[in-house]
Parts: C-alpha cells; sequence; structure tokens
C-alpha cells in the first residue's frame, strides 16, 4: 500500500507534550496484557501510558549493498559516501550547520557535544545505519536539543535498516517518522526498562518492555546490546526496525453516538522483515474516558483490522476504520433531562493498538492526540461539523 507522508508536517520541536501527562494522566484503569512467558503477569496500561542534501536515492548505497555486507563483518570506519547514496558528513558537521537554523535562544554547547558523543559512540559500535539515518532526514541538526534533557535511541542494526525495502529507505519523511518511534525522551538504561516495561517515543508512540525466555523485548524487535552510553543518552541495538503507528488522518473532535467517525481514522503501519510477520498482529481500536480513564471494552464497533500478511518481508500500509462507531452512551445521555452534565462528561481518548495474537500480547500503542466529544444527534454539531 502506498504511504501518505507527504500530506503531514516535519516535525522540528521537541514533541515532548506528545506523550505528556496532560493526555496521559486520566488513565488509571488496569489493561490485562499477557506474555506467553508468563501468563500470569498481567500488566497494567497505566504503567504503558504513564512511563510513557540527498541526490534521490535514498540512504543505501546501491540498494543495500553496504548494510547487507556489514551483517556479518564490521564496516570501515571513514567512508567518503553514506549509506544514503551521499557523502558522508559527520554530526559535528551538521551541527555547525544547524547553527544556523536554531531556535530562538539557541542550543547550548552541552546538546551539540552530546550529539556528537552519540555519533562517536554509534559508530564505535557499528551503528552507520543510524548516523546516517539521522543526517539524511533532517534530525541530526535537531540532537543537540533534543539531547539537552538526554535522550534513549532504540537503534535498528544495520542489517535491521538493510531490511527496509527500496522504497521505503528512499523516502526521507518516511525514515524521519521511524527514527521519532525508535528515539525516547530521558535517559532509560535496560533495568529502567524492565521496571517501567514501556518506552515512550517522541512520536507518541508507546512500546511494550519486557523479558522474554531471558531476552529483552521492546516493541516487535528484540534488543541485541543495551547500555551503550553517550553524554547525555544512551543506546540500545535493535535486531530490527520495530513497527511505527503513525496517523495519516485523525478523526474530528465532534462525533455524533453510534455514527462512523469522520472522517474515518487512517494509520500507517511501517513492518521490517527480521520482526515477527505481520501476520500475527492486528490492530485494535479502544476508548478511554477522559474525564475517569476508565477502559470501555465494549464502547467500540467495527474497531478490529487485521494487518496483510507479506511474509519475510517489510512493508508499509493504510489501515482504515471506515465503520468505526462510539456504541456506548456518554454519561450526560444518561442523565435526566435537565440535570445536564458540562461536555467533559462525554469526553474520550481513543488508541489503537498492536495485538500480537501469538503471543496474546499488545506490544504497542498510539494514541490520537485529538479528544471525541460525542454528541447525541447530528443536531447538536457545530454547523461547520454538518457541513462537513
Amino acid at each position: 500500500c502506498e504511504s501518505d507522508f507527504s500530506q503531514q508536517p516535519r516535525l522540528s520541536r521537541l514533541p515532548a507534550s506528545a506523550h505528556g501527562s496532560r493526555h496521559m494522566d486520566f488513565i488509571d484503569t488496569p489493561w490485562p496484557v499477557r506474555h506467553a512467558s508468563d501468563p500470569s503477569d498481567d500488566i497494567d496500561l497505566k504503567d504503558f501510558i504513564d512511563n510513557l542534501g540527498d541526490d534521490g536515492d535514498g540512504f543505501l548505497d546501491n540498494t543495500g549493498a553496504r548494510l547487507e555486507a556489514s551483517a556479518g563483518a564490521s564496516v570501515a570506519q571513514g567512508s567518503p559516501r553514506s549509506i544514503f547514496g551521499m557523502r558522508a558528513s559527520s554530526l559535528e558537521e551538521l551541527m555547525a550547520e544547524a547553527g544556523r537554523i536554531a531556535p530562538p535562544g539557541g542550543v547550548n554547547g552541552a546538546g551539540a557535544r552530546a550529539a556528537a558523543d552519540l555519533e562517536r559512540v554509534a559508530r564505535a559500535a557499528g551503528l552507520h545505519g543510524l548516523c546516517d539515518a539521522l543526517a539524511f532526514t533532517g534530525l541530526a541538526a535537531e540532537l543537540p536539543a533534543l539531547c539537552e534533557a538526554g535522550v534513549t535511541v532504540l537503534a535498528p542494526s544495520d542489517a535491521a535498516w538493510a531490511q527496509l525495502e527500496p522504497r521505503s529507505r528512499a523516502d526521507p519523511v518516511l525514515i524521519r517518522q521511524v527514527l521519532l518511534a525508535h528515539i525516547c525522551s530521558g535517559v532509560h538504561m535496560r533495568s529502567d526498562l524492565v521496571a517501567k516495561r514501556t518506552a515512550v517515543a517522541l512520536a507518541g508512540q508507546t512500546h511494550a518492555a519486557a523479558l522474554e525466555g531471558g531476552e529483552m523485548h521492546v516493541g516487535t524487535a528484540r534488543v541485541l546490546r543495551a547500555d551503550l552510553p553517550f553524554d547525555s543518552g544512551v543506546i540500545h541495538e535493535l535486531g530490527s526496525v520495530m513497527a511505527v503507528l503513525h496517523f495519516a488522518r485523525e478523526a474530528h473532535e465532534e462525533q455524533v453516538w453510534k455514527k462512523s467517525l469522520q472522517p474515518a481514522p487512517r494509520l500507517v503501519v511501517v513492518t521490517a522483515a527480521g520482526a515477527a510477520t505481520t501476520s500475527d498482529y492486528e490492530l485494535h481500536g479502544c476508548l478511554l474516558h477522559a474525564a475517569t480513564g476508565q477502559l470501555l471494552p465494549d464502547a467500540l464497533r467495527g474497531h478490529v483490522r487485521s494487518l496483510q500478511p507479506r511474509l519475510h518481508q517489510s512493508q508499509v500500509q493504510q489501515v482504515t476504520f471506515s465503520d468505526l462507531c462510539v456504541m456506548t452512551k456518554p454519561p450526560s445521555l444518561q442523565r435526566r433531562r435537565g440535570a445536564g452534565l458540562d461536555d467533559g462528561a462525554n469526553r474520550y481518548r481513543l488508541l489503537f493498538s498492536l495485538w500480537n495474537s501469538s503471543t496474546l500480547s499488545y506490544v504497542s500503542w498510539q494514541h490520537m492526540p485529538t479528544p471525541l466529544l460525542i454528541r447525541n444527534s447530528f443536531h447538536m454539531l457545530p454547523p461547520e461539523e454538518k457541513a462537513y
């Protein structure tokens, strides 16, 4: 399926609010998540959420030949060409360029030093794909600001980057979204991820973190090497690119009870070979009452979609919930006439979760930033919504 990132705005600011407490502090209801390794270990949803210059050839030279070769052998340092098909530039050079486009107030020297140290550690660990992806997408210029508060990088290995199909690797907007789903604010060592059982990315996506069979898993990926420290951050190397959930289209804020959401929410799901195949996964919509944090398991209709299987291949597919509607009666509509509540009682949060039907576990979540305000009937909508 075609990706639809061309209409999406490029993030150029620190997106801390995308997963901040203003969206998530209402959640205090347990959502049991079972892992095959320990079916008795129920995980609370609150634990997850609260911790919550290119030449057109893409970022792989010769359609991935360099990365595929590096899977079994170390890559020589100082290559004149990066895996993006352009001249390799250090992040230090990009930091100097970034000084001309820094936001008001600038970036302090500590952030720039941390960004340069990230490259040094990543290169030394053989994670050339990470460095080149940052440069290819423009995120390298934003690293000093990101690193000021500390960052955790969930870095796919070079071999993992090579598993993305060439068409995806040549799309800088798509790769940018993938990176934002692999970088987390704050410094989280392996023990921290195990304790919190989550990793919340800058793009707002929450990945489950768990030990399974003695191995560490984050989202849909296995951790190969953990706790590679750098100044103001840490890198964890992953064996595959994690599945990424991104909103291509959000529903409007005001909706009608028992009517399909307008416009229909649409998500882009990016998966890569090396992770579990998409034949094991479903995408589930879930509704939370904003005021109470209560999870409403039977509140939606048309909220389950199976992902299209393409065994051992990476893919980008769009999933549209065209018949998704809210079936639960909002609290204010259950009151007698004349005893109405304010609109806050009718507000809900919409989450979309990646369900692994093999391990019977939710492995990743993405929430729609816009809350839903459910109206009793079409006639209660404002004029602009009626016209839509």
